[in-house]
C-alpha cells in the first residue's frame, strides 16, 4: 500500500513542476479531493506547499505553489488559518516584501509573474474573506506599502500615465501639423489669388 504522505508529496511536486506548460489540473483536482476528506492531509499539504514556496530557487515553482495555495485557501477554513499563521513567509517568498530576500528571476520576468500571482491571490482573499479574517486587509495594505513602486497596481498606474502622456504628445504633434498645414494652405490660397488677379 502506498504511503499517503508520499502520494501527497508526489501530487504537489507534479502541480508545482515548472518544466510543464501549465499546472496539471488533474493533479490539482486530486489534491483538492484528498484534502477535502482528511484534515491531516490538508495540514500536510499546507506544510509541503509552504516548504515548496520557501525553499524553491525557481519563481515558476513558487508561482504554481501559490496557485495551489489559492485554490485551497478559498475552499478550506483550516487552510486559511494555517496560511494566515505563516503569512509572513508568503509575503517574503511569494510577494517579495523583504529586500534582503529577492524573488528568483530566472528566466527574466519570472519574479514579476510570481509577484503578480501572489498579489492577485492576496487581493482575492481580502475581497472574499476580510470580514472573517480582518488581518487580511492589514496584510494586503502592508504588502502594497512595502512594494511601493514595485506593486502591480503602482506599475499599472505608471504605465497608464506614460501611455496618457504619450497620447497627449501625439495629439499635440498632430495639432501642430494641422496648424502648419492650414497656414501653408492659406498662404497658397493668397498666392493663387494674387497670381490670378
Amino acid at each position: 500500500m502506498a504511503n499517503p504522505a508520499k502520494t501527497l508529496e508526489g501530487i504537489i511536486k507534479a502541480i508545482c513542476d515548472r518544466t510543464t506548460n501549465d499546472i496539471d489540473e488533474d493533479k490539482l483536482k486530486a489534491l483538492k479531493g484528498i484534502v477535502r476528506r482528511d484534515e491531516r492531509a490538508l495540514r500536510y499539504a499546507h506544510e509541503v506547499l509552504m516548504k515548496t514556496l520557501t525553499r524553491s530557487r525557481f519563481a515558476g515553482t513558487r508561482e504554481r505553489a501559490v496557485r495551489a495555495m489559492d485554490e485551497l485557501f478559498t475552499r478550506s477554513v483550516l487552510f486559511r488559518q494555517l496560511t494566515l499563521e505563516h503569512i509572513d513567509a508568503f509575503l517574503k517568498y511569494a510577494v517579495g516584501v523583504d529586500n534582503d530576500v529577492p524573488l528568483p528571476d530566472e528566466p527574466k520576468g519570472e519574479a514579476e509573474r510570481l509577484r503578480q500571482r501572489a498579489v492577485d491571490a492576496l487581493n482575492a482573499w481580502e475581497t472574499k474573506f476580510k470580514h472573517a479574517h480582518k488581518q487580511l486587509t492589514i496584510v494586503r495594505k502592508f504588502a502594497m506599502d512595502k512594494l511601493g513602486d514595485e506593486a502591480p497596481e503602482a506599475k499599472a498606474a505608471k504605465a497608464r500615465r506614460v501611455a496618457e502622456e504619450k497620447e497627449l504628445k501625439k495629439q499635440q504633434m498632430l495639432r501642430d501639423q494641422w496648424r502648419a498645414t492650414r497656414e501653408d494652405t492659406q498662404a497658397m490660397v493668397v498666392e493663387i489669388h494674387s497670381t490670378l488677379a
